[in-house]
């Protein structure tokens, strides 16, 4: 037998969960090189990183691997090796932007000052001695998310008895076209439900606190008094998934979000193929629906003296206020609600 690791939350508890160990050993015929066994340890390295009674740490080879890494000649390899440790990285997305694009199909390999930039950056994280606490069930819990226009990520942490807030893992993933085109409330949305279904193992059955720096969802996801009559579909949607889950949902200004501001795990080596949801598709088979067609409603709507701005607002993913926060872009046309937005001509 190989790689065995037998761990404890104190001597005591490691003797008894060895004791049991060595019984089932025994029971089913397997033998233990005593020679290669090390006991009470400290600390053990396991799959390309260091675990300790402070938490989860990178190691130094996989760090130096980074760090000594060439200018690529193919960003497959140094990418995969960048995203081995992503769960301790935050805004590597942001970051690794244009490495990510000379990934794409079609786009030819060059070398840019922002490549290079981005490269060195990218090493520079990586050497951070950033640690990944125990998940600990007596400890409160906390799961802080965030949206860029370009992807959307989260950090699942505690909260210790001092009030110091610590990292259990982030997570991230890039959108696909058709999630870049949501407005900005519907993105903050995103991310929370991918949050909470990324952790679900961690926060299923038990309260936990949600955290977001789009204040309308608060109100949305938090209000017990019921959703807001004019709450789009894919809000409405998205507030049934999380019904199945306990939580108090908190606003956190995006200056003191920094643990959850936008993480993007590296995407894979072609483009993702654009998939509309059901919601998408929904209103969008609503909008056919109506005496004009979509084309014109989208052609008007950018012409129009009100709507014109606030569409290219939403295309922006600006954060939106009050009643602007209630409207969507499906199809180059705009909802409020479930309601289409007419131009005036």
């Amino acid at each position: 037998m190989d790689d065995a690791r037998i761990t404890g939350s104190n001597e005591m508890s490691h003797f008894k969960a060895l004791e049991e160990f060595f019984k089932k050993c025994k029971e089913h015929g397997l033998k233990l090189n005593l020679s290669k066994s090390q006991f009470f340890q400290n600390e053990i390295k396991i799959l390309g990183h260091k675990i300790d009674a402070n938490g989860l740490h990178k190691t130094d080879e996989k760090i130096s691997a980074v760090v000594k890494a060439p200018v690529p000649k193919s960003l497959i390899g140094f990418l995969g090796l960048v995203n081995f440790y992503g769960k301790f990285c935050k805004n590597l997305a942001t970051i690794a932007n244009p490495l990510n694009n000379l990934t794409k199909k079609d786009v030819k390999f060059k070398w840019s000052k922002d490549c290079q930039v981005a490269f060195e950056q990218i090493k520079k994280e990586n050497c951070s001695p950033k640690v990944l606490v125990h998940y600990d069930p007596e400890l409160p819990l906390t799961l802080a998310s965030d949206a860029s226009p370009v992807g959307v990520g989260c950090v699942l942490a505690h909260i210790y008895p001092d009030g110091s807030e610590r990292p259990i893992a982030f997570a991230s993933k890039t959108l696909s076209k058709t999630e870049q085109k949501y407005s900005q409330i519907d993105k903050e949305a995103l991310a929370i439900v991918w949050a909470v279904k990324k952790f679900h193992l961690y926060i299923k059955g038990r309260r936990f606190t949600l955290v977001t720096d789009h204040k309308p969802l608060v109100a949305i996801f938090g209000s017990k008094r019921g959703l807001p009559v004019l709450t789009a579909t894919r809000l409405l949607h998205y507030a049934l998934i999380l019904q199945s889950f306990q939580f108090d949902i908190v606003f956190r200004k995006t200056s003191d979000h920094g643990n959850a501001d936008f993480l993007s795990r590296l995407p894979k080596t072609s483009e993702e193929l654009e998939v509309k949801d059901d919601i998408t598709i929904f209103q969008m088979t609503q909008i056919e629906t109506l005496p004009v067609t979509s084309r014109e409603l989208r052609q008007e709507t950018g012409k129009d003296e009100e709507l014109g701005p606030l569409l290219r607002a939403l295309r922006e993913g600006r954060n939106l206020q009050g009643r602007e926060a209630q409207y969507t872009i499906e199809d180059g046309c705009i909802l409020y609600g479930q309601r289409v937005c007419i131009p005036k001509k």
